[in-house]
């Protein structure tokens, strides 16, 4: 399929030859077509993991939720043992997947590699989705424009759009430096956890992260959102929300504490 190919619409006269052709006690149908198509969809959309850095285990070959735990374990551990100060954000995504808008879902395929053609299927999937409000009488009819389907594409989906917002938020001179390198947040799918050893910092990177989710469609729960540090706990506040500093978290299916305990849920 070539790259600037179109998906052609299918016309009646197509459909009266095809059926027209169709052998004796042969009954017309849609052969897999449809099934074909995705296939080679989601073969495409493997392409996407190139694009995806270590901070994101969400959804990928040879990576699991033991190695974001090991990361923040390792972190916490070692930031006790020099005596140096950690602040930890977890995020909390209110129906990440739900409130995806689908421009930004198209755009962030388009700018990662992936062929119009095979962006063209996945829209003709969501153009007709629809939906009316029913109390005493049934509402007028309205375009969807968010929200991806729980289908065998969507975390890759979901994960693209993830990834071309952080590469907007310009955090390269911010977070920890780990053996050199720059370490900022871990992200598992919508999974979230941004790091600074300054707190002020880390308001500053929870503030534009929430910036930018909006404009793809995500909003962050303020309240369900926590901060975590070894430290002194430093108010942070986000639109005009003070976040909660926890002793305890539940990250992955694991008890995150700041004294570097973990324990399964």
């Amino acid at each position: 399929m070539e790259d600037n190919e179109d998906i052609p619409e299918i016309l009646i006269p197509e459909v009266e030859k095809a059926i027209r052709s169709q052998k004796t006690e042969k009954a017309p149908g849609p052969d897999k077509i449809t099934n074909e198509l995705m296939r080679g969809t989601i073969k495409e959309l493997i392409r996407l993991e190139e694009n995806q850095p270590v901070e994101q285990a969400g959804f990928r070959k040879d990576y699991s939720t033991i190695d974001h735990i090991h990361t923040i374990k390792q972190l916490l551990q070692k930031y006790n043992e020099y005596n140096k100060t950690i602040y930890l954000a977890f995020i909390d995504y209110s129906k990440a997947f739900d409130s995806l808008k689908h421009e930004s879902v198209w755009q962030s395929l388009k700018e990662q590699g992936i062929r119009n053609a095979y962006i063209n299927i996945i829209k003709n999937i969501y153009r007709e989705s629809k939906a009316c409000i029913r109390l005493e009488s049934t509402g007028d009819v309205f375009p969807i424009n968010r929200g991806i389907r729980q289908e065998t594409h969507s975390p890759k989906l979901f994960t693209a759009v993830l990834e071309q917002m952080f590469r907007k938020l310009n955090w390269e001179h911010l977070g920890l430096i780990i053996n050199g390198a720059r370490l900022n947040h871990l992200r598992f799918a919508d999974d979230l956890v941004i790091m600074e050893e300054d707190p002020l910092l880390l308001e500053f990177m929870t503030q534009s992260l929430v910036e930018r989710s909006r404009e793809v469609g995500l909003e962050i729960n303020i309240s369900k959102t926590k901060m975590m540090t070894n430290s002194v706990p430093v108010d942070i506040t986000i639109n005009g929300q003070k976040l909660e500093y926890v002793e305890e978290y539940v990250y992955l299916g694991q008890i995150i504490s700041p004294n570097d305990q973990t324990s399964k849920r």
